[in-house]
């Protein structure tokens, strides 16, 4: 964990949040780069993306929702 603030403002890497939705880091970049999911930034210019832990906790929500309607 980056910070240690509310769950609405904590701030994860990418290793937390790969694990935190299930999937690897590639993914990730992935979907970085296809607008699915929003990093704030990142810890260096080719470092490690930084997301809020909410906005990945409610996409692993909807990845799980969407996995058990399948």
């Amino acid at each position: 964990m980056l910070c240690n603030m509310s769950s609405d403002t904590e701030l994860i890497g990418s290793t937390e949040a790969s694990r935190v939705l299930k999937r690897h880091p590639a993914t990730l970049s992935r979907w970085v780069a296809d607008g699915k999911l929003t990093p704030v930034g990142r810890l260096s210019d080719a470092g490690a993306f930084v997301f809020r832990r909410a906005d990945v906790e409610t996409l692993a929500a909807e990845l799980d929702n969407e996995a058990a309607s399948a």
